[in-house]
């Protein structure tokens, strides 16, 4: 209840002398003390004072209507209405019938969300017409109409969000209920400034029939009629927006009113009080339940949307109770109500403490069958399953299986955005011909195609790797060119990143080689497609290289910009580029640039820097003729050189070799002493002769191009092993290129440092 401050010292000492405490010659009995302190709060928080009481009687109802439906039509239609009610009649009796089937309408319309549920509102209108018709109103009929209001509110908007299904919209129902409320406390925010209930020209009449137009339309044509896409958006986010938009033009006017309209002195609200304070109870109300909502971890508050409403709605009504109150007893607001002690006690219990022992952490329960091994995400507090496999969840009703594709999930309620733009409903454009491009249509499976090679393969075929290595080592070229732009980038903004700053060398690199080859021309003519475009920052550096150039990007997961045969065909100069594209997908893109050439289109050149050899298939890879001629193209021996391809780029020199002295197998010897991995015999004495032992069998000692010499099976001499299986099949695929005019080379294009899979072969048109 609320208190002025005139009365206030006498409040305090009428409370002195009620609740003194007895003599002790008087027991006290317990309860009695109880009770005592009970009425006590009672008093203070829920009885209005004589003044008040008598301030509340000389009230009058006030307000100002230039509401558009009320200036259109509703005022002449409640005006005519009221006329049928007999002056004898001076006012509903709440024990008439019409109430007893009014609650009972109600009650259904809860239960099945039917169109009639602002009935009572209407009746709410002529009941006061009437009053004022018959000089029957009174302030207790203002004080108990506008405090069912609201309450009643949020039974109206909570049936708003039923007929569009806002519970399928994250928020939805909650975000349209917290607009409701904070819109209702303004408007008497706004009264208790002015002394008048103003309403603007949207107010609640017009909000009034734009439910019961919803509700009608739901009840014809379906909830489903609000998932109907316009400009790709559902009708009901359309209608969320302009909720929103509504509500900031609502409460801007209703500011602006609080701010400049206070009849009290300088501008204050009726009890003379700042128009400022009220705006605490409000938050009290919101704050609390927004935070709830939003920082719990699990789902209870979406799955009991209505329950937690209802009670975010009876805390609101409360605090909007004091305000109708203060208003019209013109007394001052008492911002605190005990009311609001659990809210906020429940904010707190979920403050945004996200830290977790590692221990505590959950992971998900889904076992992938391929790997045999259980997922490895964490899942949210109190479920089984992460996110992405959630659709296992026995009690999951929000996360289905994409229709185009059930190897991806997506929430229900998110199923239409996500159709617009998921990857795979290109599968059912004309323009993706499917297994086009792959070298064997019979080899494109899924299924794990790995051999796991035994020691006496790898053994076997080392001696191989090492000779064809000797032959072909020369072709390697090691050459790292730049880009003029990239390079002023990277000196203008020194401090990237050095992950950045390894992207942007190697494109530099890539992109000052196609220009050393004059395949790059500033022309509309001319074409470059990217292959696994990624992010397409290659691309991104050469439209800036050669902006008139047309530009096609592809990518697994769905193609960048969309072209058609047709339009290649009218190009005369087509250029191929690709930046670590993974394992069989550069055998793939090879298969593409071949394709190209036999259906005749002006291919002029390419750069192609592959990467992941160990993902390599054996029936696509492209290099089989050339692996052959060394004996080393047989199921098993790719296989060795799959694996072997993985050591350059497993890290197995940091983490079992590194910096440790005892781990180092490397000695540093003249590259002249060196010949095709063996060791002269003259300088065994001088490096140490127990180390050479086994220079002259298969596990011969290795000499990198720097002069260092490794010992067999150390972690650098497995490095080095895994550079020469990357070199072989990189040649191999440059060898069948050649095979469609074009004249290749091999490059270790950047340094090791930079990225260990530095191969690039690049291609020009003879």
């Amino acid at each position: 209840m609320v208190v002025t401050r005139s009365s206030i010292a006498r409040i305090e000492r009428e409370r002195r002398d009620r609740y003194t405490y007895a003599p002790r010659s008087q027991p006290l009995i317990t309860d009695t003390i109880g009770y005592k302190y009970i009425d006590s709060y009672l008093e203070y928080d829920c009885l209005l004072t004589a003044e008040e009481l008598h301030r509340l009687s000389e009230h009058k109802y006030s307000a100002v209507d230039i509401s558009w439906l009320d200036e259109l039509c509703m005022k002449y239609f409640w005006e005519w209405i009221v006329k049928f009610y007999p002056l004898w009649k001076r006012d509903f009796q709440k024990d008439d019938v019409e109430w007893n089937i009014l609650y009972l309408i109600f009650a259904f319309e809860l239960v099945f969300r039917k169109d009639i549920c602002h009935y009572g509102s209407k009746e709410k209108k002529g009941n006061g017409k009437q009053a004022r018709r018959t000089g029957a109103a009174s302030p207790l009929g203002e004080l108990f109409d506008h405090g069912c209001d609201s309450i009643s509110q949020v039974f109206v908007t909570l049936n708003a969000a039923y007929a569009m299904r806002l519970g399928d919209v994250k928020c939805g129902t909650f975000f349209v209920v917290v607009i409701a409320v904070c819109l209702f406390y303004c408007a008497h925010w706004s009264t208790y400034c002015t002394g008048q209930l103003r309403f603007s020209k949207f107010d609640v009449t017009e909000a009034q029939m734009t439910i019961i137009l919803l509700l009608l339309v739901t009840a014809i044509l379906g909830p489903h009629v609000w998932s109907i896409g316009i400009v790709g958006y559902q009708l009901r986010h359309l209608l969320l927006f302009g909720t929103f938009f509504a509500a900031i033009y609502q409460c801007s006017s209703y500011l602006t009113v609080i701010f400049t309209g206070g009849v009290g002195r300088n501008g204050s609200t009726v009890a003379g009080t700042s128009v400022i304070f009220p705006v605490c109870p409000l938050l009290a109300s919101v704050v609390p339940f927004c935070m709830i909502y939003s920082k719990s971890h699990g789902t209870v508050f979406d799955e009991s949307i209505t329950l937690f409403v209802l009670c975010f709605g009876a805390v609101s009504a409360k605090a909007t109770n004091r305000l109708i109150v203060a208003h019209m007893s013109r007394s001052e607001l008492v911002l605190w109500d005990w009311i609001y002690l659990g809210p906020i006690i429940l904010m707190l219990n979920h403050s945004p403490t996200s830290i977790h022992i590692m221990s505590q952490q959950i992971h998900c329960a889904f076992i992938i069958q391929k790997k045999q091994r259980r997922c490895r995400m964490l899942t949210k507090a109190g479920q089984k399953y992460c996110g992405e496999h959630a659709i296992y969840e026995e009690q999951n009703q929000e996360r289905i299986q994409c229709p185009n594709d059930p190897k991806h999930t997506v929430f229900r309620r998110k199923l239409f955005q996500h159709l617009q733009r998921c990857n795979s409903r290109l599968l059912q454009e004309k323009w993706i011909v499917k297994n086009i491009n792959a070298v064997e249509a019979d080899t494109i499976t899924t299924r794990r195609n790995d051999r796991k090679p035994t020691e006496e393969d790898i053994k076997k075929l080392i001696n191989k790797l090492n000779m064809c290595y000797t032959y072909i080592r020369d072709e390697v070229q090691k050459q790292q060119l730049q880009s003029p732009d990239i390079e002023s980038h990277l000196k203008k903004f020194s401090d990237v990143s050095k992950s950045k700053r390894k992207h942007l060398v190697q494109q530099s690199s890539i992109i000052g080689h196609l220009q050393s080859v004059m395949v790059l021309k500033n022309e509309p003519s001319n074409c470059i497609f990217e292959l696994g475009a990624g992010k397409a920052q290659l691309s991104y550096w050469l439209t800036k290289i050669v902006p008139s150039a047309g530009f096609l990007l592809i990518d697994r997961s769905g193609s960048r910009n969309k072209f058609d045969n047709r339009a290649l065909q009218e190009v005369s100069s087509i250029c191929a580029v690709s930046k670590h594209f993974c394992g069989s997908a550069t055998d793939a893109g090879i298969k593409c640039i071949s394709n190209g050439v036999k259906s005749g289109l002006a291919f002029k050149g390419f750069a192609l820097a592959p990467c992941c050899h160990h993902k390599l298939r054996d029936n696509e890879y492209c290099g089989h003729d050339f692996l052959k001629k060394w004996n080393m193209s047989s199921h098993s021996d790719f296989a060795v050189l799959r694996l072997i391809a993985s050591w350059a780029v497993c890290g197995i020199t940091k983490v079992q070799g590194g910096n440790n002295s005892e781990s180092n197998y490397t000695l540093s010897v003249d590259q002249n002493t060196v010949r095709n991995g063996n060791i002269e015999t003259e300088n065994k004495a001088d490096i140490g002769g127990r180390l050479f032992d086994t220079a002259n069998n298969s596990e011969c000692l290795l000499c990198d191009d720097a002069g260092s010499l490794f010992v067999p099976w150390s972690p650098q001499w497995k490095e080095e092993m895994g550079r020469r299986a990357k070199v072989v099949l990189e040649i191999g695929r440059a060898r069948y290129l050649t095979q469609f005019g074009f004249s290749t080379r091999v490059i270790e294009y950047v340094p090791r440092e930079i990225s260990p899979e530095n191969l690039l072969i690049l291609g020009v048109k003879h």
